[in-house]
C-alpha cells in the first residue's frame, strides 16, 4: 500500500497506526519555513504600525483636540458662548419736576383719582417725546411743610424736545389748559428743571 511496506503478521490495524505514526514523524522533522516580514517566529503576526509615525510619539501623550499636532493644523481661538458685556450707560434725561397744589375744590382723594383716570391720558396723547410720567403723593401729610399736595415728573430726552413739544399747539390746546385749571391751583405750581443720571447705570 503506497510506499508502507506490509511486515508479515502484522494486521491492517496496525499497519495503520505505522502510517500515522510516520506521517507524524514527517510533520516533526520539515524544514520551517523563515517568518514573514510582519509575523513573528512563533506563529502569531506582528502589532500593525500604525500609518502616523507622530501619533505614537512617547513624548506628546494622545489627548483629544492634540492628537498630532504637526499634522493639524492651529485649532481657531474659541468664542465664549456667552459675552459678558458691561453695562450700558444710559444717557442723561431733562426732567421737569413740579411741585403741585390742588384746586381747593377738590379732596385729596378726588384731585388723585382725576390726574390719574383723565389728566394722564390726555397729557401722554398730546407729548409724544415723554419718557418718563410720574406722580408722587404724600403719605400722612408728608409734604405738609412744602406746601404741596403733589409731585409730577416729566422727562425727556433732551432739552430742545422738551421745549418744543411743551410749546407745541398741541399741548397748549384749550382741553388741556381747561383740564390743568379745573385739577391744580395755578397760581401755586412750581417747575424745578433738572438733568438726571441714574446711579444704577453709571
Amino acid at each position: 500500500m503506497g510506499h508502507a511496506r506490509l511486515v508479515r503478521g502484522q494486521t491492517l490495524a496496525g499497519h495503520e497506526a505505522l502510517l500515522r505514526h510516520q506521517r507524524q514523524q514527517l510533520r516533526r522533522d520539515r524544514r520551517v519555513r523563515p517568518p514573514r516580514e510582519g509575523q513573528r517566529s512563533d506563529g502569531g503576526r506582528a502589532e500593525r504600525q500604525p500609518r502616523l509615525p507622530a501619533l505614537c510619539r512617547p513624548d506628546r501623550p494622545l489627548c483629544r483636540g492634540a492628537v498630532a499636532p504637526d499634522l493639524l493644523l492651529p485649532d481657531r481661538p474659541r468664542r465664549p458662548r456667552h459675552r459678558t458685556l458691561p453695562p450700558r450707560r444710559r444717557a442723561a434725561m431733562i426732567k421737569i419736576i413740579s411741585l403741585l397744589r390742588r384746586n381747593p375744590a377738590l379732596t385729596p382723594e378726588q384731585f388723585r383719582t382725576y390726574w390719574r383716570e383723565t389728566h394722564v391720558p390726555l397729557v401722554r396723547s398730546l407729548l409724544p417725546g415723554l419718557r418718563h410720567y410720574e406722580g408722587c403723593f404724600p403719605v400722612d401729610g408728608a409734604l405738609d411743610g412744602y406746601d404741596a399736595d403733589a409731585i409730577v415728573e416729566l422727562a425727556f430726552d433732551d432739552r430742545e424736545t422738551m421745549e418744543r413739544e411743551m410749546n407745541s399747539p398741541a399741548f397748549l390746546c384749550e382741553e388741556r389748559v381747561r383740564s390743568s385749571a379745573y385739577l391744580l391751583d395755578l397760581n401755586s405750581v412750581r417747575n424745578i428743571l433738572v438733568e438726571t443720571e441714574d446711579a444704577l447705570k453709571l
